[in-house]
């Protein structure tokens, strides 16, 4: 059982997050994330989901 409360593993879930699917904070303590996917290497396909609590931004930019 892995629990995501502690600091290691919830680092851990945070790098995943950040560098596969290209979700992370904005800035430091802001509800404002940016979704910014860096594709590479083997990796063929990535997906993530969840609720943001924000809502959508009013422009897409294109990958």
């Amino acid at each position: 059982m892995n629990s995501f409360d502690h600091y290691t593993y919830g680092a851990v879930g945070e790098r995943m997050y950040e560098n596969t699917t290209g979700i992370a904070a904005a800035e430091p303590a802001t509800a404002a994330i940016t979704v910014r996917p860096r594709p590479g290497g083997e990796m063929k396909r990535a997906s993530g989901w969840g609720n943001a609590g924000v809502p959508p931004a009013a422009h897409a930019t294109p990958i």
